[in-house]
């Protein structure tokens, strides 16, 4: 039972944030809740990246990294050692 739990959690996860980022363990997070509609309306002006078809789901990992840092809006890092 709980295997079926687990395996359809990390399913659910890896719709909603992608695969990529549930092997990600961020160290650091930068709040961006007062510069996210810059950072969307400056990413749109690269219309040959086609910025609708991927940027909606950036925007939900930015709320769910958000959601992690304790803020409305986050980008996660790792830091490296020097």
């Amino acid at each position: 039972m709980f295997e079926q739990v687990a395996q359809g959690f990390f399913v659910f996860l890896r719709g909603l944030y992608g695969f990529q980022t549930l092997a990600f363990h961020p160290t650091d997070y930068v709040d961006i809740t007062t510069t996210r509609d810059l950072k969307k309306r400056a990413t749109y002006e690269h219309k040959s990246q086609k910025p609708e078809t991927w940027y909606p789901h950036h925007e939900e990992m930015e709320k769910f990294r958000g959601a992690e840092a304790q803020v409305t809006a986050a980008e996660a890092y790792v830091r490296l050692p020097c």
